[in-house]
């Protein structure tokens, strides 16, 4: 599989060096990017990186996810103590971090730098593609600085676990295939699917979003192209080559984890968690989404190239639910092919806005009027995403403990002993029930209690197995909250959020942890799932 990596790699940019070198296309990048845009989109790369490291304490406090140490391991020329997981490290970036290792050491700097320089560029390719399908430079611009602020981003940027690196090739690949319907041509077309395949690779969690950039050349594409098989054939047969391997063998080894038995049944809780489907959850972003979405339904209302870009990235935002929606780990991080479409939906929502008050009130102030509407809208999603990076970065690291709280659900609260910290106000006939935590200084103890049960809490995220545990507990099943479980990123937060939203909960008590100086906050399930 690394041979075949690499090769991949290669044959990935050696399609798009082959294609930049065509006239045509040379031609078409010139008459649509000034010097001034390639200067913008490489100065809002600088901002992606200086934002992460503004926001994150990545280099002298790096918070490790779960999954991310493995890549650390590579870079330091080691494997992991339980070796080499295939769906949980990519072997091509695994490769990069050894070489890089090998070649500049292993220190903090140059892993965060490594991580930095693979999966910066998403936004700046992203905002390009953007320009190049609307024939607008605002539109490119805003979209790119609203993914140089995404929280999630700008955390992953940071970060080794294959997110940012992938979601470069995402956008890579809707520049490619923007550049396919501009100026199609078997040439153009096979980079696009070579690099379709590269980025699912990367990362299977792209497929959906992946393969609904095929809207962008079927929708913005001259008339028939669809039809022309000698024109998508030779392309569409080494894409799907390449991409049929890995996925295969990713789809062996995914039968056995627990996270893909559950199918459509999360589909309800995954669309009850609207905190992840943020910023396009946000009202300023959420309501340009709408108005796009209005606009690409009537002819009359929306001029036809941004009519079509906007179906386009409404496909891209479904699709790129899919296939994270099926299983039970799905969160924020998976979001992110979504909401790239779904920001450039927005902002086709904008120029709507933008086209209809050009008509509706020609006047200078009447055009400033508008624009000061739009302006703030979309400055809305802006805003808030400043905040949440604020947030995240507040809680960025293993040193600062919080405690984060239920929804709509009362803390438990206890008196302070002499030394004002909490006392245990656990009643002790809850000591036999089932437990959830994270932590083995409480599992442990628990488990010396006879007839106790303690379980990871990754486990609740299968109200299937909650079930279980509160038919065999008599319906006593608790809760031990700690700080770790308010962790910023990575699987942890994502099941979080899941799993506060599933089930009804009601304090019970305080449990001490003399050895941390801290304390646990306890509760117990009211209803069965």
């Amino acid at each position: 599989m690394s041979l075949f990596a690499i090769a991949h790699a290669l044959i990935t940019f050696a399609a798009l060096g082959l294609l930049l070198r065509r006239r045509e296309v040379s031609e078409l990048l010139t008459q649509c990017f000034s010097s001034r845009d390639l200067l913008v989109y490489l100065g809002l790369a600088v901002a992606a990186a200086m934002t992460s490291l503004g926001s994150f304490d990545a280099i002298s406090n790096h918070a490790f996810r779960p999954h991310e140490e493995a890549y650390y391991f590579a870079l330091q020329g080691e494997a992991p103590p339980e070796g080499w997981n295939p769906l949980e490290t990519q072997v091509l970036l695994r490769l990069i971090y050894q070489g890089v290792g090998q070649v500049f050491g292993d220190s903090m700097t140059v892993f965060v730098g490594t991580a930095l320089l693979l999966g910066l560029w998403g936004a700046s390719l992203a905002g390009a593609a953007a320009q190049l399908m609307t024939r607008s430079r605002w539109i490119g611009y805003s979209l790119c600085v609203l993914l140089v602020l995404h929280p999630d981003l700008s955390y992953w940027r940071i970060n080794a676990f294959q997110i940012a690196a992938p979601h470069s090739a995402f956008c890579l690949t809707l520049l490619l295939a923007t550049i396919a319907a501009r100026k199609p041509s078997p040439l153009s077309l096979a980079s696009w699917l070579i690099c379709a395949s590269f980025a699912v690779a990367l990362r299977p969690d792209n497929l959906g979003s992946v393969a609904a950039s095929a809207a962008i050349p079927l929708l913005l594409g001259p008339p028939g192209l669809q039809r022309q098989l000698r024109m998508w054939l030779p392309g569409f047969c080494i894409g799907a080559g390449f991409v049929l391997i890995p996925t295969l063998a990713n789809i062996e080894l995914a039968q056995n984890r627990e996270d893909y038995h559950w199918g459509l049944a999360f589909l309800p809780t995954h669309l009850s968690v609207i905190s992840a489907y943020r910023p396009l959850s946000s009202p300023g972003i959420a309501l340009l989404i709408t108005v796009g979405l209005a606009g690409s339904a009537r002819n009359q209302l929306m001029p036809p190239e941004l009519r079509r870009v906007a179906i386009a990235s409404a496909l891209i935002m479904l699709c790129g639910l899919f296939p994270d929606i099926l299983f039970g780990a799905f969160g924020k991080r998976h979001l992110l092919g979504s909401n790239t479409a779904g920001l450039l939906l927005a902002l086709c929502g904008a120029g709507l806005l933008a086209h209809q008050g050009s008509n509706l009130a020609p006047g200078l102030a009447g055009r400033r009027g508008l624009n000061l509407v739009l302006a703030a809208l979309l400055c809305s999603g802006a805003i808030g995403e400043i905040r949440d990076l604020r947030d995240l970065g507040s809680r960025y690291g293993d040193n600062t403990p919080y405690i984060p709280a239920l929804p709509d659900t009362a803390r438990p609260t206890s008196e302070l002993d002499t030394d004002g910290r909490p006392s245990r106000s656990l009643p002790v006939d809850l000591e036999k029930c089932g437990l959830y935590s994270g932590e083995t200084y409480i599992c442990d103890p628990w488990a010396l209690n006879e007839g106790a049960t303690c379980h990871p809490p990754k486990n609740l995220r299968e109200p299937a197995e909650v079930r279980r545990l509160w038919d065999a507990q008599g319906g006593c099943v608790l809760w031990a909250v700690d700080d770790t479980c308010d962790d910023v990123s990575g699987v942890m937060a994502d099941w979080w959020e899941m799993v506060r939203h599933l089930y009804r909960w009601q304090p019970v008590g305080i449990l001490p942890i003399q050895e941390r100086n801290s304390h646990v906050e306890v509760y117990r399930l009211i209803q069965r799932p």
